[in-house]
């Protein structure tokens, strides 16, 4: 996973494969943070389609930043890939 974030402090983010938490990271504001996990070599067994989870705080750029945008956001997720 590569993850991002624009707020100005650092996130704590929990990563989640299928309710399991399977690491955490801290996402520094302007970086690109990668995360690796190496599955399993049974996966993916059975029939669940695999679900990726991303817990961390929200923030608000109108109240953080004091702009009009007031979304609750989270980290950026840039890309998810697999490798052999």
């Amino acid at each position: 996973l590569e993850l991002s974030d624009n707020r100005p402090q650092a996130a704590e983010t929990d990563i989640f494969l299928n309710s399991k938490m399977i690491g955490s990271v801290r996402v520094e504001c302007g970086q690109v943070t990668t995360f690796y996990y190496h599955l399993p070599p049974n996966w993916p067994s059975g029939s669940e389609d695999p679900k990726i989870e991303l817990r961390t705080p929200t923030w608000s750029p109108a109240k953080v930043l004091g702009s009009e945008d007031t979304r609750r956001l989270g980290v950026m997720l840039l890309n998810v890939g697999f490798l052999k």
